[in-house]
């Protein structure tokens, strides 16, 4: 039984390495599909959840207040992402916050759909570890950081 879950856990593995390599980016009811968990073993919020919107997972590598863009880079893809007053965005406790509160270098998941050629952030999401900003402190976001 553990040889059929380690081969399981390789097989899911290769699929997502080879969806990352193709330049592909999955989205959470894909990868869950592949993965074989079905929505009911997910978790209990999977409602509000948007499960069919696509999500890149990557570290945040500029950032353009004045655009109201960020650039986000993740395994081999760069992807820039308008950020709109509908979008929403968490850093660390603060979920209400702002572009400015961003910074280059934070590990992000963001959650977009497509508008034209344009890639709209429906919801920016700062996964750094240690986070503990609440907020900020510096003003402006489109400086070296």
């Amino acid at each position: 039984m553990n040889q059929t879950r380690w081969s399981c856990l390789v097989a899911t593995g290769l699929v997502v390495v080879g969806l990352m390599l193709s330049g592909r980016v999955g989205t959470a009811a894909e990868l869950k599909t592949v993965a074989g968990i079905s929505t009911a073993q997910s978790d209990p919020m999977a409602d509000t959840i948007q499960h069919n919107t696509p999500l890149i997972i990557g570290r945040v590598s500029a950032i353009d207040t004045w655009d109201q863009t960020v650039t986000v880079t993740g395994f081999l893809v760069d992807k820039t992402f308008q950020v709109v007053s509908g979008t929403e965005i968490d850093v660390g406790v603060n979920t209400v916050a702002t572009l400015d509160d961003l910074k280059i270098g934070d590990h992000v998941q963001v959650r977009y759909h497509k508008n034209g050629k344009a890639l709209v952030a429906d919801r920016i999401t700062d996964t750094s570890e240690n986070n503990t900003r609440h907020g900020s402190s510096t003003g402006g976001g489109s400086g070296a950081y």
